[in-house]
């Protein structure tokens, strides 16, 4: 009956409930309609952690995040825990300590590495192929590569950590996360980089300064 949770949350959210006193709650609401307000809060939430690990979560969490970034931290807690439970279900991951969210600057770390898990990776992938140097002068073919690479990937992601500026928490995945599911998410993000992967390593490889300009026109 319903496309996706969210809307099913949207829905049923927005009816009032007979024992809740709304006198009060319009009165510290923003628009007068505490109801409404909730449903489109859980409905933003759950358009970001419904789609972790999916390939619509970029576009799920830009929109989304145009209306979260307004709301008070006290408002986040049950959304952050959300995203830990579900980044710890798609990618069995889990941070080693116990991080404290309270203030927009630790929430703002962990919404970065949630983007930097998902999409936001492309300059990581890119410096670590650059140093990995594969040889493409035949298919290149990722999948191949991360299968008979795993340890080498692996280092050269260390590499890449301790030569760049990475934050706590993604330095924390990079160095801690399991081997093989490390590599398996490398490799599965790489795949979908693949072009402008190749035109990074020719580019290196021939000098090139046309670089952005190929890459831009690969899209």
């Amino acid at each position: 009956m319903f496309e996706d949770k969210s809307q099913f949350t949207l829905l049923g959210q927005s009816i009032p409930e007979p024992e809740r006193d709304y006198d009060d709650e319009m009165v510290n609401s923003e628009y007068g309609q505490p109801v409404a307000e909730d449903a489109l809060k859980l409905y933003y939430f759950n358009s970001i952690t419904d789609n972790i690990g999916k390939e619509d979560f970029k576009d799920e969490f830009i929109i989304s995040m145009q209306n979260i970034k307004d709301y008070e931290v006290e408002d986040l807690r049950s959304f952050i825990q959300t995203i830990l439970e579900q980044i710890k279900a798609v990618y069995d991951f889990e941070f080693g300590e116990l991080f404290e969210f309270n203030n927009w600057d630790q929430i703002n770390e962990l919404l970065n590495f949630l983007k930097f898990l998902e999409y936001d990776h492309e300059e990581f992938i890119l410096n670590t192929w650059k140093y990995l140097n594969p040889d493409i002068s035949g298919k290149f073919d990722i999948d191949k590569y991360c299968s008979e690479n795993s340890d080498k990937i692996v280092n050269e992601i260390d590499n890449q950590v301790d030569s760049h500026y990475y934050s706590k928490m993604i330095s924390i995945f990079l160095r801690t996360y399991i081997k093989d599911k490390l590599v398996e998410w490398f490799c599965n993000k790489s795949k979908k980089m693949r072009t402008l992967i190749l035109i990074k390593l020719l580019g290196e490889r021939n000098g090139s300064d046309d670089y952005n300009k190929e890459r831009n026109s690969a899209g």
